[in-house]
């Protein structure tokens, strides 16, 4: 609300007041086509959406009646989750002017390594797809990845591979705006992989 920097309180005991005027597309587990539905049945407002009865809430929503009517009276008993599964961990940066030297694409793309290795380290992950992705000066945008037979967090590891992935991209006259690096496919800090370089890196 009042974005891009703006801030609503909304008081305890208020929340049905502050929904109500919202349109119905606002309330969380509604999506298009529901939205669609309702608006054909003359409902505009997340204050329409509540006035139902719960009869109705059967009928429309089935399974979900009970959640969707609650959240329409501002009513969540869901617990907070404060925290979500890593799933990758990414850097990249995009050049002021287009890049070609290999030199330099290098540099980049070893310091977009240490950056992904640095993060995953602190957080205690081993991963196993490394991921360079890239934007040609045309803005053509790829990715290239591998998949390790085993974890790592090394930046040497990253940097290694992210540029033998990118190399096979190096054309004559090809330049580039962007460049990324990515590391995925987790074990668990609790469940940490041992690393160990293959003598061949597959390519996909």
């Amino acid at each position: 609300m009042h974005k891009p920097d703006g801030l609503v309180v909304v008081e305890s005991g208020d929340e049905a007041q502050f929904l109500a005027p919202l349109a119905v597309g606002k309330l969380w587990g509604v999506g298009p086509k529901t939205v669609e539905k309702l608006r054909r049945g003359g409902i505009e407002t997340i204050g329409q959406l509540a006035q139902q009865p719960e009869g109705w809430f059967q009928r429309q929503f089935g399974k979900r009646a009970q959640s969707i009517r609650d959240k329409s009276l501002g009513v969540d008993q869901d617990p907070v989750q404060t925290q979500r599964e890593t799933k990758s961990v990414s850097s990249e940066n995009t050049f002021p002017s287009d890049l070609a030297d290999q030199a330099l694409l290098k540099a980049e793309l070893d310091q977009l390594a240490s950056h992904v290795a640095d993060r995953v380290e602190r957080h205690g992950f081993k991963g196993r797809t490394v991921t360079v992705k890239a934007r040609l000066a045309d803005f053509t945008t790829f990715t290239r990845q591998t998949t390790l037979d085993s974890g790592t967090d090394s930046a040497a590891v990253i940097q290694e591979i992210a540029w033998r992935l990118f190399s096979l991209e190096l054309t004559p006259g090809r330049s580039f705006r962007l460049l990324g690096v990515g590391l995925s496919g987790f074990a668990e800090p609790e469940q940490p992989l041992e690393y160990q370089l293959p003598l061949l890196l597959p390519l996909d």
